[in-house]
């Protein structure tokens, strides 16, 4: 069998309830070993995607793929290429963390030698002490408390994780803990989809990110492209324009420029989004040269990650 292109793939997937329709036409894919964050508004289908995703909520059309494999065609097997940690995790207040991870463990068929190996997998990669695993439910912290869910779903050593507001009640602290985790993850190939509402803190450890709005995608992209030197090729950037007379008259002049994503004009002022090297913002204004754009200014700015998340809330 050829080596998937992706870790993730989505075909139009839909989901509804009875009278609403939840999901719309989710087409994604995730890069393998990559940590991609998922941001919308609440009610925007964040949580359902996420159960779809991970064969919690199987009652979607359209198409999941992990690593080549169709989740309806082969379910046990992806359902061992994928880990889950919903928004309400817990276990029993009296249960010690490695109580509770050895059910897990167990749940998924690991006895003898391979339950232990798995239980010492996921205490290596999560830097789960011992004193850590003789603690009870009910004396964790919020950051342990999610460190343990973490492991809970990491137990199996599956390749992709699904992660539903994993850091949502954590403090400061206790928020970069788990992204260093995170990090980890990845660097033993892990590929990771979490959602979040605090898109300040995406730029700090995430890949890529998706925006849903209403159950539909509407921006999916790198944080960054990086080149050959590890330094960012292209980056996504707001570039504003004023200029003598109508701005829409050169809306089809812009529409030529690499990496355009969307244009809006409003009397003699443009602003373009677009995901842009510093070679192609210089291309760019020599179009508007050459074509004599008649240019009072312009101005390059970095595209806030809170301009998507308030694009979902307008669109």
């Amino acid at each position: 069998m050829a080596r998937p292109d992706f870790a993730l793939e989505t075909e139009c997937l839909s989901f509804a309830f009875p009278f609403r329709q939840v999901l719309r036409d989710v087409t994604l894919s995730l890069p393998f070993a990559s940590i991609t964050t998922l941001a919308g508004l609440n009610g925007a289908g964040k949580s359902t995607l996420l159960r779809c995703l991970a064969g919690v909520e199987p009652r979607y059309t359209g198409h999941v793929r992990l690593f080549g494999l169709d989740t309806r065609k082969e379910p046990m097997k992806t359902r061992q290429l994928a880990g889950f940690l919903n928004d309400s995790f817990g276990f029993p207040s009296g249960q010690t963390v490695g109580q509770f991870l050895q059910y897990i463990a167990g749940l998924r068929g690991f006895t003898g030698a391979a339950l232990k190996n798995t239980l010492d997998y996921t205490r290596d990669i999560l830097r789960l002490s011992q004193d850590m695993w003789e603690m009870t439910a009910a004396t964790l912290s919020g950051g342990l408390r999610q460190r343990v869910g973490l492991a809970g779903a990491l137990v199996h050593q599956p390749r992709l994780v699904f992660l539903d507001e994993p850091v949502s009640m954590l403090d400061p602290p206790a928020k970069r803990e788990f992204f260093n985790l995170l990090d980890t993850l990845r660097s033993n190939k892990i590929t990771v989809l979490l959602s979040m509402h605090h898109l300040e803190e995406m730029a700090t450890f995430s890949d890529n990110f998706i925006v849903l709005s209403e159950g539909q995608v509407i921006d999916h992209s790198a944080l960054s492209v990086l080149d050959a030197d590890g330094a960012a090729a292209t980056s996504a950037r707001r570039v504003y324009l004023k200029i003598t007379g109508e701005a829409a008259a050169y809306s089809p002049l812009v529409l030529r420029c690499t990496g355009l994503k969307t244009v809006r004009c409003r009397g003699s002022e443009m602003v373009l989004e677009l995901r842009a090297s510093d070679a192609d913002i210089a291309a760019l204004v020599r179009l508007l040269v050459l074509n004599k754009m008649p240019l009072v200014s312009f101005r390059v700015a970095a595209f806030s990650l809170d301009d998507l998340f308030q694009r979902g809330a307008v669109s």
